[in-house]
């Protein structure tokens, strides 16, 4: 049972040759995969996307003003998103989504082989 006070390990392991994964917490597997490089041709209609246009400009309803984190995550809490403190990336944001800023948050994993 998940909880604020009880941190919840996970362990990944790849295969490098076929790219299959797990995610186990504890003995139990949670989630199996495989990872992959796509080949070029994934990409080949990018550069036909139209990129958002970006404005400074006040559209009256202040969607182009910054939001502060605090301010992101009280709006998100009111519409039910309650996101603990680890999971809080947003440092600043935009009302319209358009532009944003985030922290870089790392984490290091240490795997071990027995075999």
């Amino acid at each position: 049972m998940l909880s604020e006070k009880n941190e919840v390990k996970f362990t990944i392991n790849i295969l490098e040759k076929t790219g299959d994964f797990t995610i186990s917490e504890g003995s139990s597997i949670v989630s199996t995969g495989r990872v992959y490089i796509p080949e070029d041709k994934v990409l080949e209609m990018q550069d036909k996307l139209e990129a958002p246009v970006l404005s400074d400009e006040n559209d009256g309803e202040n969607m182009n003003e910054l939001l502060t984190s605090k301010e992101i995550y009280k709006e998100l809490r009111i519409r039910g998103y309650d996101y603990g403190p680890k999971f809080q990336g947003l440092i600043e944001a935009r009302g319209d989504g358009q532009r944003g800023s985030i922290k870089r948050i790392f984490f290091l994993l240490y795997f071990l082989d027995n075999n």
